[in-house]
């Protein structure tokens, strides 16, 4: 009897789940991407935007896709595989916002932007560097996230050595701070910015490291992809292990008060990590990791997340293969301020 009313329960959660997002009339995939870290905000016309940054490597450029519609965001992103051009019946919300030099140290991806202030946006970008990889910051006055965005330098410590890691996500602390994390494969780090020195410097932790370690698991291909969202009094911390190719890469959450110091490792050895999203064979949706969370069209918080709808890795080593990772987004749930585990939305449609 308990296991029939625990699958009663978490069917008229899915449910409840699935028309929630229809009842917001977003339509799944989003697009053709990968590695979400999106914001919104209500604009001077009274709409709410939804920004969704992205790099192309290849072109080294760094793109501010922007629509006041969830479901077209990236809509005139998708390529034709028949003819090898784009569809050109789709509006193209992409706009480029910054170019980096095109050698083999400047591929840019990853990139997260940031509200610094009331007045001041950062943009947070990954790249390849000659020793490792490099964190780019770029800036925006917040008149307008589609253009005017600036070159701030490369994240550092005070002591002026470069930062070595990716991936990186700001966030501001209710204690006010703020923070970058980021990873180096295996590791999710946090740092505390030094504000003094502008958008692209760091502090050093006390015993000298690199930063403080928040989430490991060596074990592990790859632990990276960072999110914090703040919700009442927890800090929920998203990130993402295993390929992002293949079918295992999955979303955990590990929540902490926010009266607790993040630079403090005894604060991140409380509660345990809880798996929140993954791969569904009942909705077709694999993979499902790199996620970045905002506010969504109901006004409360939502997740965007990378994903594909093959239940087989893909082989990202094939130059000729078609990267078929798509973008989804979902409302997220909570229960006591934490984000509590879902399952990912079936797609809507098809590109």
């Amino acid at each position: 009897m308990v296991s029939i009313m625990y699958t009663f329960k978490f069917a008229l959660a899915v449910l409840s789940l699935l028309s929630l997002c229809s009842a917001n009339n977003v339509i799944n995939p989003l697009g053709h991407q990968a590695d979400p870290q999106p914001i919104s905000r209500i604009e001077s016309d009274g709409k709410r935007w939804y920004y969704f940054p992205s790099a192309n490597r290849t072109e080294a450029k760094v793109y501010m896709f922007a629509s006041t519609n969830l479901s077209q965001v990236y809509l005139g992103t998708e390529p034709d595989t028949q003819n090898g051009r784009y569809w050109e019946h789709l509006p193209n919300t992409g706009h480029v916002i910054f170019n980096f030099t095109k050698n083999v140290h400047q591929l840019p991806e990853a990139p997260a932007a940031f509200k610094w202030n009331e007045s001041h946006y950062v943009m947070y970008v990954s790249s390849d560097g000659p020793t490792g990889n490099r964190l780019y910051a770029l800036h925006n006055d917040g008149k307008d996230l589609k253009k005017d965005w600036t070159f701030s330098g490369v994240v550092q410590y005070t002591d002026g050595s470069p930062l070595v890691g990716y991936d990186a996500f700001a966030f501001n602390h209710p204690n006010g701070n703020k923070y970058l994390m980021y990873t180096n494969v295996t590791t999710i780090y946090i740092n505390k910015f030094a504000p003094e020195y502008g958008f692209a410097t760091i502090e050093h932790v006390k015993d000298g490291g690199n930063g403080t370690v928040v989430a490991s698991r060596y074990e592990d291909p790859f632990t990276e992809a960072p999110d914090v969202l703040i919700q009442g009094k927890k800090l929920n911390l998203l990130y993402t292990q295993n390929d992002f190719f293949s079918p295992n890469y999955t979303t955990f959450n590990h929540a902490v008060s926010t009266e607790l110091d993040p630079l403090d490792p005894e604060t991140w050895k409380t509660g345990q990590p809880v798996q929140v999203l993954a791969s569904s064979n009942t909705t077709g949706v694999y993979g499902t990791g790199s996620v970045g969370t905002f506010i969504g069209p109901d006004n409360k918080p939502w997740i965007a997340y990378t994903c594909f709808y093959s239940d087989e890795p893909f082989n990202r080593a094939d130059e000729n293969l078609y990267d078929p990772r798509q973008i989804q987004a979902q409302p997220l749930v909570f229960k006591d301020d934490e984000i509590q585990p879902m399952i990912p939305v079936k797609p809507t449609r098809h590109f």
